[in-house]
């Protein structure tokens, strides 16, 4: 593999264009090789390069960069437990991985970062993330597991992040987010059972289309916007405490 790269003052090596390469990335080195501090992939590095396949990051921090992987020819797991950081979006889109695993993400997962990857099954997420961007994993049709099952420091669900996770079966939010963006989770067929303690506001169609859903408990809950239910023809039980405004 070859690539343009700079090295700032502070020791982290950015790269900003691949020049050549095929096969497996190993970056496990590319730290220590350059006396870097850690790593940063440039904006659109990977963008559509169906040449890589696998990558193998350092256990050096590591900041991704807009559309890094996107469209790329990666497969199978991607995983680090380095420190990393989602700068923009569209990370790994539309590619074929099927497991990720950051249990140390630092700051919140953004927009796009994985959405319309449709081989996605399992994903394993720091507890500490702060938030999960719009359409974030939209599209993840085969997506059936998040782990942790909570995320305390979570302080936002933006608008179709979940949505078509048709393998999803079961959620619960138990934290700090207080409201669910428009379609959040529209088209999960399989979602069955929904726990939402302290969300305050669902926005528009947020469970649009979850035929399977059929039980929702809410204690905090007190707006429904408009559309949020369409669809939910198997709900049969609905335990709400302070419901005042309807769409």
């Amino acid at each position: 593999w070859s690539f343009n790269y700079t090295i700032s003052e502070d020791g982290k090596i950015t790269l900003s264009k691949c020049i050549s390469g095929a096969g497996t990335l190993d970056m496990s080195t590319i730290c220590q090789d350059t006396n870097a501090s850690s790593l940063e992939i440039g904006s659109q590095l990977f963008f559509n390069f169906k040449g890589i396949t696998s990558v193998i990051f350092p256990s050096e921090p590591i900041t991704l960069n807009y559309r890094a992987f996107r469209g790329s020819g990666l497969v199978g797991e991607v995983s680090t437990e380095a420190p990393i950081e989602f700068l923009s979006g569209d990370t790994f889109a539309q590619t074929g991985i099927t497991s990720a695993y950051f249990p140390n993400i630092e700051g919140e997962v953004d927009t796009w970062s994985f959405h319309d990857c449709t081989n996605l099954v399992s994903v394993v997420l720091s507890k500490n993330i702060t938030g999960i961007g719009g359409k974030c994993f939209g599209e993840c049709k085969s997506l059936e597991k998040i782990q942790p099952t909570e995320f305390p420091e979570v302080t936002h669900i933006d608008g179709s992040a979940f949505e078509k996770c048709n393998n999803l079966t079961s959620l619960s939010l138990t934290n700090k987010i207080t409201a669910l963006g428009d379609y959040a989770f529209s088209g999960c067929e399989n979602l069955a059972s929904v726990t939402l303690t302290g969300i305050t506001t669902l926005g528009n169609g947020t469970f649009k289309d979850c035929k399977s859903l059929s039980t929702i408990t809410a204690s905090s809950l007190t707006k429904i916007g408009d559309y949020t239910f369409s669809g939910c023809i198997a709900l049969d039980t609905f335990d709400i405490a302070h419901l005042t405004t309807v769409g």
